[in-house]
């Protein structure tokens, strides 16, 4: 996933995403989409933020953290 974050925010200079799950386009730049994947580098960085969850994530955070443990 990293890999893929560094090729997107690397070769392209783009100002929105069109997100395959959710209602779009999100305005966005290389910098906060890069953002977006904190939690793949920072192990206390949290992966769900409250916002997300509120625009639907919460079934996918109850079932990685049900299979977490």
């Amino acid at each position: 996933m990293r890999e893929w974050v560094d090729t997107i925010t690397a070769k392209w200079d783009f100002e929105r995403v069109i997100p395959a799950h959710w209602e779009g386009p999100i305005d966005t730049n290389p910098e906060q989409f890069r953002a977006a994947f904190t939690f793949l580098e920072d192990p206390g960085a949290d992966p769900f933020p409250e916002p997300d969850l509120r625009r639907g994530l919460q079934p996918i955070a109850d079932l990685v953290i049900t299979n977490k443990r």
